[in-house]
C-alpha cells in the first residue's frame, strides 16, 4: 500500500510517502529513506523509490521523506542548514519508531547518510546504510569554497558552469563536493541557497561521525573517478579521509543492472540484521 501524506511536527510540514505490503499489515521493521541533498525523495533516476518498493516487498514499513527545502516539503533551499536537516531526519525516524518500535533502519545518500550516523546514538536506530556517505576533510571543504562569503546566493554565481555532461567548465573540486553531499549541479542551478551550510561543514568532522556508527552500518563508497564500482567501505582502522576522487563521479549510476546490484546488497544487509 502506497500512501502520500503530510508528516507534521511542531508546525514543521514534511511531504512523505509510506509503503506497506498489503499482505503483511504487521511490519517486521521500518526503514527511513532520504535522498541526496536538494533531491526530491525519489532521488536520481527514481533510485530511492525503486529501493522502497523492494524493501516493502520484504514486509518492511518504508517511509520516504522530503526534508524542508526539498521536493514538495515546505521551505526553500536557502533555509536549509545542518540543524534543519538533523531535525527533519529525527522527525522521520521517530514517526517510523511509532509504527514499528525500535527496529528502525535508515538509508541515506551523501550528507543525509552521515547525519543519520550522527543521530543514531540519540534515536531508536538499529542500523544505518550510507550510499557514498559525505566524508570530506574539513580543510578540503574550506579550500574548495575558499572565497565564499556569508549570505544567500544564486548557485549559478558561486558554482558557475554550463557543461552538465562532462563538467568541463566546472571547478572539479566543487563537482566532487556536490556528489559528496548527494547533489547534482543541474538541480542546484536555478536555485538560491544559504552559504551557512558550507560554513557548517568547514568545521564538521564526518569521519569521526561515521566511525562512531561503524558497528551497525553499511557504507558503500565509489572506488574513484575511473571506476563505476561501489565497494563496502570498512572503517574499523580508517584514519584518513577518502580521496576527493572517490566523489568525482555521481553516486547513482543510470544503469539498471548497477542499480539492481546496489538495491540487492542493501536489502540483503537489512534482512540480515532486522
Amino acid at each position: 500500500m502506497f500512501t502520500q501524506f503530510w508528516l507534521v511536527n511542531n508546525k514543521i510540514s514534511l511531504a512523505a510517502v509510506s509503503h506497506r505490503n498489503d499482505l503483511d499489515r504487521k511490519s517486521v521493521c521500518g526503514v527511513v529513506l532520504i535522498a541526496g541533498f536538494s533531491q526530491p525523495m525519489c532521488d536520481v533516476d527514481y533510485f530511492m523509490s525503486k529501493l522502497a518498493r523492494q524493501l516493502s516487498n520484504l514486509g518492511i514499513f518504508v517511509l520516504q521523506v522530503d526534508p524542508r527545502g526539498h521536493g514538495d516539503s515546505e521551505g526553500n533551499l536557502e533555509n536549509v542548514n545542518l540543524y534543519t536537516l538533523r531535525e527533519d531526519l529525527s522527525i522521520a525516524v521517530n514517526f517510523v519508531a511509532e509504527q514499528v518500535g525500535d527496529k528502525v533502519f535508515c538509508i541515506g545518500r551523501g550528507l543525509s547518510a552521515t547525519l543519520f550516523a550522527e543521530i543514531s546514538s540519540l534515536a531508536p536506530i538499529r542500523g544505518v546504510v550510507g550510499i557514498s556517505p559525505y566524508c570530506i576533510e574539513p580543510s578540503i571543504v574550506s579550500e574548495i569554497w575558499a572565497n565564499i562569503k556569508p549570505g544567500i546566493f544564486d548557485v549559478n554565481d558561486i558554482m558557475p558552469g554550463t557543461d552538465y555532461k562532462s563538467f568541463s567548465n566546472f571547478d572539479i573540486g566543487k563537482i566532487a563536493f556536490c556528489n559528496a553531499i548527494g547533489a547534482l549541479p543541474y538541480n542546484l542551478h536555478g536555485q538560491v541557497m544559504s552559504t551557512e551550510i558550507l560554513f557548517n561543514l568547514f568545521e564538521y568532522k564526518p569521519l569521526e561521525v561515521l566511525k562512531k556508527c561503524k558497528d551497525k552500518s553499511l557504507w558503500l563508497l565509489s572506488e574513484g573517478k575511473d571506476n563505476n564500482r561501489i565497494v563496502h567501505w570498512h572503517l574499523e582502522n580508517e584514519k584518513l579521509y577518502p580521496n576527493l576522487n572517490n566523489y568525482v563521479k555521481n553516486a547513482i549510476i543510470r544503469d539498471p543492472l548497477w542499480q539492481y546490484d546496489i538495491i540487492e546488497r542493501i536489502c540483503n544487509w537489512i534482512k540480515k540484521y532486522k
